[in-house]
């Protein structure tokens, strides 16, 4: 299969490397590949693969993925069989394949389409971008919150994570045509849906794109959509009348992205270094006071990704209500004469680390 190639990196991903990247052919379908492999042979490959080149992907090996829009993508590793080579110029599809790059990946999704997905799956849509606003985060991360409409009179909030993200939406203006791949579907309990996404060559988990859309019908017909108006498909969890739910009381329902993030909860540095330093070893409880109100927050599909202590289950003395010694069965007050007795019930304290699609 003759195409042309609209991005391609290496990134390290866990313990080992992967080649990311997507392509166009000259019908203007696309599809992502990847390839994992040794870091050297990685980079020779992708160096014969930067953006704008034409190649010909052949004995294609093709997988299955959620992790993709569509689907799909296809497997270059070296053990998959498939091969690369560049396009000669004298080949048919090498004018229209230069041609496909000017107009970009055919992307007909409408915004309205996004009301039949799930939660999690990938979307592709564009829109005329009708609303840009930049954020600095309390990680020293970027974010752009970034309002799209088309003519489905649909309109829908694209989170935007990142520099790469941060430093394109800085010459986006409003009105222009945008196309963002493989973006996160975000419900928010059947009432609210918004898209999220990093770029693939971030982050380990980031596995998004966006093109700004300059040439061809889709640009020409978009930038003609109005930029008032439209039936809003997204809510931000943190305005007023959105999406909640009943649990032991009212809370929101969000990701771990946006909790970390909310402007509503103060740092614990902040709340430090406006208390002076004797607060370091009070920081909770600074942390705690600074909040006026209670936000409970509601995260679905979280994964438990790590916990600090290797037994965080122990038993107490009853006595001194201290904890017992795994090995000795002894509390620390044994010494000092106390007649140490476990309590029936064993407790579970520590402190893990979680995370979602986010």
């Amino acid at each position: 299969v003759p195409a042309i190639i609209v991005d391609c990196r290496v990134k390290k991903v866990k313990a080992f490397h992967k080649m990311v990247g997507f392509a166009i052919d000259r019908e203007r379908g696309g599809m992502w590949f990847e390839a994992i492999g040794s870091l050297p042979v990685l980079q020779a490959l992708a160096d014969r693969m930067n953006r704008g080149k034409l190649v010909m992907f052949s004995k294609l090996c093709i997988k299955k993925s959620a992790y993709h829009s569509g689907g799909r993508y296809l497997d270059l590793s070296a053990k998959s069989g498939a091969t690369v080579s560049g396009l000669p110029p004298v080949h048919a599809a090498y004018k229209d394949l230069q041609e496909a790059l000017r107009d970009g990946y055919a992307c007909n999704s409408k915004i309205a389409l996004l009301e039949g997905m799930r939660r999690g799956q990938k979307a592709d849509v564009i829109g005329k971008v009708i609303d840009v606003t930049l954020k600095s985060l309390k990680d020293g991360n970027e974010k752009g919150e970034v309002w799209l409409k088309d003519d489905s009179d649909r309109r829908v909030l694209c989170e935007m994570w990142g520099s790469t993200f941060a430093a394109l939406l800085k010459d986006v203006p409003v009105g222009k045509v945008v196309r963002i791949l493989n973006f996160g579907v975000i419900t928010h309990d059947g009432k609210s849906i918004s898209l999220s996404g990093e770029f693939f060559g971030d982050s380990e988990r980031g596995s998004a794109m966006v093109e700004v859309v300059l040439a061809g019908e889709q640009a020409e017909r978009l930038a003609s959509v109005e930029e008032e108006g439209g039936e809003s498909m997204s809510m931000p969890w943190t305005a007023q009348g959105s999406s909640k739910m009943s649990f032991a009381g009212t809370c929101f329902v969000s990701c771990l992205a946006s909790v970390k993030n909310c402007p509503l909860v103060p740092s614990t540095a902040g709340t430090m270094d406006s208390q002076g330093s004797e607060a370091a070893s009070q920081s909770r409880t600074y942390a705690k006071e600074a909040l006026k109100e209670e936000i409970r927050v509601f995260v679905p599909g979280v994964w438990l990704t790590d916990v600090r202590d290797q037994d965080p289950v122990f038993y107490v003395c009853e006595n001194s209500h201290l904890k017992i010694d795994g090995s000795t069965g002894l509390c620390r007050k044994s010494g000092e004469g106390c007649q140490c007795k476990a309590s029936a019930d064993p407790i579970l304290l520590t402190s893990v680390t979680l995370a979602d699609f986010s």
